[in-house]
């Protein structure tokens, strides 16, 4: 009997008691870990000389994480596609406190007022973003349809004043157009961004258009493409292809298949050549869209090297109405390939000197990247039995 109660207590108690001591001891680790973050915290509301700024402390507290797709948005100020209502995008310059221009979109009305690449806005509105920050200062931009902005600029001998009114610059996600080279039939498309619930439904009235017009070839523009709406990028993808299986999204602790989604399948593009094109300004779910067409050499890809985005971003709502926003998962092809940090190589690299989107089909041939692709046409009807 003796026996038996210690093996009882060797080999059930015994393992149970150290579980719980480890247990005990990783809780309690976790606990401190976030009493740390508390109590500075209480000793900073009880002893700091100023008005605590929480929404200050919580974008910096995020910003330790040293990830650019972690961050926090005050209350009332939600990601919009602001770019696209402005007609420009720019991003923040922490040494210089001013937002800069990365590039306008031709054709908007921040092109017709004269705004460049690298211009550095420096007011919003008469309020300086060096004083209210760029969480604010973008608030502001979103929350009224005419802004007037101050810029600065190297060639300019002072600021200039820029009034600028957001219903001008009403952009579609996708636009159509057909022109004829070397007596060949060529649809031309821009998917200028995926939102939810526009873009596969403009895609499929195109894609329509395209049979009707009898295309031989058809050139993808998905240049200064920053993604957008993920489940949208998919609908459209499955316009092209009637494989089952995607790719896949990794969680932290799970995995799941993407699947094709349950929508039309335009087999009739199976007998049009297609060229995508890319540059460092295609990004995130633009950038799914393409390397699902090379691994399964659906298109050839001409441009630059892709930015390298596969982060899928989450959304946390807090108490105070403003949202933290943090990468929940990351895709990888269909082939298991992620293209996060690296981007996607093209078939046919060339440097893409323009900024702007093509918002109409005039001089489209006058386009270095198009240029490029229609050069390939070209070579593809002299040598299409070599391809």
């Amino acid at each position: 009997m003796k026996k038996i109660i210690y093996v009882f207590l060797v080999v059930i108690l015994l393992p149970l008691l150290l579980f719980l001591i480890y247990l005990k001891v990783d809780v309690n680790a976790k606990i401190k870990k976030n009493n740390l973050i508390n109590e500075t915290y209480k000793y900073l509301e009880k002893y700091y000389y100023k008005n605590l700024d929480t929404n200050s402390l919580l974008t910096n507290l995020l910003s330790g994480l040293n990830n650019k797709y972690v961050g926090y948005l005050e209350s009332g100020n939600k990601k919009y596609n602001h770019e696209y209502r402005l007609g420009f995008y720019f991003h923040y310059d922490y040494e210089r406190f001013v937002f800069t221009v990365d590039f306008v979109i031709k054709n908007s009305e921040a092109y017709k007022k004269g705004i460049k690449p690298n211009d550095m806005i420096i007011e919003i509105d008469n309020n300086k973003i060096i004083d209210i920050g760029p969480y604010k200062a973008v608030k502001l931009l979103d929350s009224k349809e005419i802004v007037e902005l101050t810029i600065i600029r190297k060639e300019l001998d002072t600021p200039r004043k820029i009034i600028l009114n957001k219903k001008y610059n009403t952009i579609p996600t996708a636009v159509f157009t057909k022109f004829n080279f070397n007596e060949e039939n060529i649809g031309y498309i821009k998917i200028n961004y995926f939102e939810q619930g526009n873009t596969v439904k403009e895609v499929s009235n195109i894609l329509q258009e395209i049979t009707l017009k009898k295309v031989k070839y058809l050139i993808i523009d998905l240049r200064y493409n920053l993604g957008g709406d993920f489940d949208e990028g998919l609908k459209v993808l499955s316009y092209f292809t009637d494989k089952k299986i995607l790719g896949k999204i990794i969680y932290k602790n799970q995995s799941k298949i993407i699947y094709r989604e349950s929508i039309p399948f335009f087999n009739n593009l199976n007998n049009i050549k297609k060229i995508i094109l890319v540059n460092k300004f295609t990004v995130s779910t633009a950038e799914f869209f393409t390397q699902f067409f090379k691994e399964n050499k659906l298109a050839t890809v001409v441009g630059e090297k892709t930015y390298g985005k596969s982060e899928l971003i989450g959304y946390f709502n807090l108490e105070n109405g403003g949202t933290v926003f943090f990468p929940i998962g990351y895709f990888v092809s269909e082939k298991g390939k992620n293209i996060s940090k690296t981007g996607i190589y093209p078939d046919i690299y060339v440097d893409d000197p323009n900024f702007g989107i093509f918002l109409d089909s005039k001089n489209l041939e006058n386009d270095t990247v198009i240029k490029k692709a229609l050069d390939f046409i070209f070579e593809y009807e002299k040598n299409k039995q070599y391809f």
